[in-house]
């Protein structure tokens, strides 16, 4: 997932790769992560996104389609509930 998390892999192909049900991968990830899938893969995000525009100066909208949003509004939304400003505020840091 690391690797990939900018593509929108399904958790039925992650448990395909993985040669697990579908139940049982999303258990045993979790139990390891302690985050479903699809949230470990927005954290995985927003956290490349918020690099990218700390470190590599990208604006919002472009960070957030580097990293596979396809919305700019949906990327904006996730990042303010994750990190409780949105991403402009980190940009202007």
């Amino acid at each position: 997932m690391r690797d990939h998390f900018r593509e929108n892999c399904s958790v039925e192909d992650a448990a395909e790769v993985a040669t697990m049900s579908r139940s049982a991968f999303h258990a045993r990830f979790k139990a390891i992560t302690m985050l479903r899938p699809v949230e470990f893969r927005t954290q995985l995000r927003l956290q490349q996104a918020r690099r990218l525009m700390l470190s590599e100066d990208l604006d919002a909208a472009s960070a957030g389609f580097e990293v596979g949003y396809s919305s700019p509004s949906q990327f904006s939304r996730e990042y303010r509930r994750v990190f409780g400003v949105p991403p402009s505020k980190h940009k202007a840091e």
